[in-house]
């Protein structure tokens, strides 16, 4: 039997910022870290992070770049340890007497589809599915997107929902839950987003209505209608009912019921000829005359 394919999505969302690493769960050679990462405001938020090594990645503070991120709980994936850079422990920020980075804010490229927005298109909700390892496959991943109150972004509007968009952000905070609050610094429409994807996010499939109900109500009244027998005594015993207003009781909740006249006479059947033909049919051309000769 052939292996199944991953369906693949046109969706994805990463994060370049610095992290700190703390212990490490191994299995194999893939490692679970718990991390820590700093949001916009120096809040620290609890995540994960899920990287293939031979040997597990020492404690510290790392750089990472475009990691693929998800949400809900916050979860990054490192393919190799070979892609984050270990901060020098003189640079850390241990020792408060050494120079240090200067904290970055966490910057944020993705692209997503637009899921919810406010009645203004100040604010929306953006989210997709991104592709983290092998084991794990594709992980849906949400984020409160919004532009800032100053004049540069005044302008500036979500478009509407179910769209497929290109964007940049930093990250201002972390919910307990593993959500994101992001601000917006590049935002670009694409397309509109296929069908598949809008549904594999349950994207326009809001309360349903009693359509459905409604219609299978209305067809079975039909049925009930046009299945309904007629008594004869209806029809003969009264003399001023006619057929063609029992016919129009019938037919009342047919849908063709305007477009049917009834007020029609019947066409007179043609009439057959069956006589016998007494003799031959006249002719146009008279019947030639034979002259008889005269004997003397």
């Amino acid at each position: 039997m052939a292996a199944s394919r991953i369906v693949k999505w046109p969706t994805h969302l990463s994060i370049t910022t610095d992290l700190i690493l703390g212990k490490a769960r191994s299995v194999d050679n893939s490692h679970t870290v718990d991390s820590t990462l700093f949001d916009a405001n120096e809040t620290a938020a609890d995540v994960t992070t899920l990287m293939w090594a031979r040997v597990p990645p020492k404690e510290g503070a790392y750089l990472i770049v475009q990691a693929p991120m998800a949400t809900k709980p916050i979860r990054f994936n490192v393919n190799d340890v070979e892609n984050i850079r270990l901060i020098p422990e003189a640079f850390d920020g241990t020792n408060p007497e050494n120079d240090h980075l200067p904290a970055a804010v966490p910057f944020l490229t993705g692209t997503g589809v637009v899921k919810k927005v406010s009645p203004d298109r100040r604010k929306c909700t953006l989210g997709g599915l991104v592709f983290l390892n092998k084991t794990m496959g594709y992980v849906e991943w949400e984020a409160d997107a919004s532009f800032d109150d100053t004049i540069k972004w005044l302008a500036w509007l979500f478009p509407p929902s179910g769209m497929l968009v290109s964007f940049d952000a930093i990250l201002n905070s972390v919910s307990p839950d593993g959500g994101i609050s992001v601000a917006i610094r590049r935002i670009t429409t694409i397309q509109t987003a296929p069908q598949n994807l809008l549904t594999a996010l349950s994207i326009g499939q809001g309360g349903s209505t009693d359509r459905a109900a409604r219609i299978r109500q209305a067809r079975a009244g039909a049925a009930t209608q046009v299945n309904k027998p007629v008594e004869a005594a209806d029809v003969f015993d009264n003399k001023n009912t006619k057929i063609s207003e029992v016919t129009d009781e019938r037919e009342a909740d047919t849908p063709m019921k305007d477009t049917i006249s009834r007020d029609l006479a019947p066409a007179a059947p043609k009439s057959t000829r069956n006589g016998v033909a007494m003799g031959p049919p006249s002719s146009p051309t008279p019947a030639p005359q034979t002259r008889k000769r005269r004997l003397e």
